[in-house]
């Protein structure tokens, strides 16, 4: 299972309200099932489990169903974008952020992934003596780093129970889709306060090292 958001935060505007309706009847092909509360709307398709999210400062696009080998989310993020920036012209970005979640299932007893876990991320618990109890049940790696963007992660194991609680879906997961333990995985890549010709390529940079990322994070958690 794989989510991947793109989030555009913008300045507010008074004119979205006009603009709105307008954003959302042209993305209506791709996006059949809609919401609003006349301050925010949000657009869904059920079947290929992608939803937009148009609010006053914020854009946000979103898969649950995220396939690198199935260019249709890539389609439907820029066409999302070009429609909303014909209809709303900005010059800034406030916040571009690309955040993808994942679980991945392990074959492990819970206990023995909390081991193997902690040997690879923690390798010298001998330091921990006289901090932490002596049998270690659960265990996260999480790390703030920047390079030319910034970046939130953090990644574990994970209980069936835990896990689908840590994924928040919004779409209706099938129990096929689970395992009783899995890896937990969310990378958040963001950079901010930068014009908007640059925003092309924030978004293939920062996609680029986020999936770079989960997929070195994966290879070496499970390893």
């Amino acid at each position: 299972m794989t989510r991947k958001v793109i989030e555009i935060r913008l300045k507010p505007r008074v004119n979205f309200y006009d603009k709105m309706y307008s954003i959302g009847d042209e993305l209506m092909t791709d996006f059949p099932d809609w919401l609003t509360d006349r301050m925010n709307l949000s657009l869904f398709n059920k079947e290929k489990k992608f939803a937009v999210y148009l609010e006053f400062n914020r854009l946000a696009i979103v898969t649950e169903n995220y396939d690198p080998n199935d260019n249709s989310f890539d389609k439907i993020v820029n066409k999302t974008i070009s429609i909303y920036m014909s209809n709303l012209p900005v010059t800034e970005i406030v916040r571009l952020g690309i955040r993808v979640t994942k679980l991945v299932k392990l074959k492990f007893k819970y206990n023995e992934y909390v081991s193997i876990f902690q040997k690879k991320f923690y390798p010298s618990p001998e330091r921990f003596k006289g901090l932490l109890p002596s049998t270690l049940n659960d265990v996260v790696f999480s790390a703030d780093f920047v390079d030319d963007n910034k970046f939130h992660y953090l990644l574990g194991p994970a209980t069936k129970d835990e896990a689908k609680q840590r994924f928040e879906a919004k779409f209706p997961v099938e129990d096929k889709e689970l395992a009783e333990n899995m890896l937990f995985v969310d990378i958040d890549g963001f950079d901010d306060n930068f014009k908007i010709s640059k925003l092309d390529s924030k978004l293939e940079s920062i996609d680029e090292k986020v999936m770079t990322l989960l997929e070195n994070s994966i290879s070496f958690a499970t390893s």
